[in-house]
């Protein structure tokens, strides 16, 4: 009994298997080098998202160090400001108030 559309083994050539196969070679060969150029594309392509996103990290911590540094001089050119009105105001309790953190600073260094 032999269906309608099947072929027998007999009926086959061998030369279009053996074509067939080096054509089916040859797409997945391509298929492969497909696979590769995407992983390689993604690969570059998210190595690049990583290092953009590094750099506006790198951006923001500067923004904010910079923002901190202002901050901070503020500060020290007030807490100078305070220092000096208070010398001007009190001069002897200014001159024992720094002889008496020396007397202190050079009994905790000198041990």
């Amino acid at each position: 009994m032999d269906m309608p559309g099947k072929k027998k083994i007999e009926d086959v050539d061998f030369d279009t298997v053996v074509a067939d196969i080096a054509t089916l070679k040859r797409d997945v060969s391509k298929v492969l080098e497909q696979i590769k150029a995407v992983t390689v594309n993604g690969a570059v392509d998210s190595m690049s998202d990583a290092v953009d996103s590094i750099e506006d990290l790198a951006g923001n911590l500067s923004n904010e160090a910079t923002k901190l540094y202002k901050a901070a001089s503020k500060r020290g050119r007030k807490l100078a400001g305070t220092i000096e009105r208070q010398v001007d105001d009190q001069p002897v309790m200014s001159l024992l108030v720094a002889f008496t953190i020396g007397l202190f600073a050079s009994r905790l260094f000198s041990r």
